[in-house]
């Protein structure tokens, strides 16, 4: 499966989303935590990767995401997910750290999703770093499919007037996120089960 997916960071979300509540219908709200996994211990995204691994909770259940291609340019990439318990959260991440994935930036969100057509639109509230960024995403089977699902998002957007994030403006987004301290996990230097402890609220997305 390929996910063809354009980003808006949004200036006034409730406006907005008030527009799509008469387009769309609403299928679910929910808080999420993640986890995504970065190169370096400066936490700081590498423009040049392209494996993309986040680990994902919301509440008792888990899902691992790991997905191929240029995360700020690439307009469709490879998607696979493998869900889990929560409850595995730590034997998932230890296992992680032993293969060298250490580093990561967590990311504590107001999800809320919508259809419309085929359309995945998707509201996400950054608890962090008060934004909200709003995602429109098709899935298609193969890459003879790409260019017509892009055209579809890029109609969407310019009838209501958004303008997509750019490679630049990803790559500054994701680097100020990336530069909250408090935001930053190095499992080099800290006990994976102790920090799920100390953060088990937001693991388990009752903050």
């Amino acid at each position: 499966m390929l996910e063809v997916e354009k980003r808006v960071l949004l200036t006034n979300s409730n406006l907005f989303q008030a527009t799509i509540l008469d387009l769309a219908t609403l299928n679910y709200k929910t808080k999420r935590f993640t986890m995504v996994n970065v190169s370096h211990s400066n936490f700081q995204p590498d423009p040049n990767r392209l494996i993309d691994l986040k680990v994902r909770t919301t509440g008792d259940t888990g899902t691992i995401v790991t997905k191929y291609g240029n995360w700020h340019s690439d307009a469709s990439r490879q998607e696979y997910e493998i869900k889990f318990k929560t409850l595995d959260l730590g034997n998932l991440l230890n296992t992680l750290k032993l293969l060298g994935y250490k580093y990561y930036v967590s990311t504590y969100i107001t999800r809320t999703l919508y259809t419309y057509n085929d359309f995945r639109l998707t509201f996400d509230q950054y608890h962090s770093m008060e934004a909200t960024i709003f995602e429109i995403e098709l899935n298609v089977e193969n890459k003879d499919e790409v260019v017509e699902a892009e055209h579809r998002i890029d109609s969407f957007l310019l009838e209501h007037s958004l303008k997509p994030l750019n490679s630049k403006e990803t790559i500054e987004l994701i680097s100020r996120m990336n530069s909250i301290p408090e935001c930053q996990v190095n499992f080099d230097t800290l006990d994976v089960d102790h920090w799920l402890n100390t953060h088990h609220e937001f693991v388990w997305c009752q903050k």
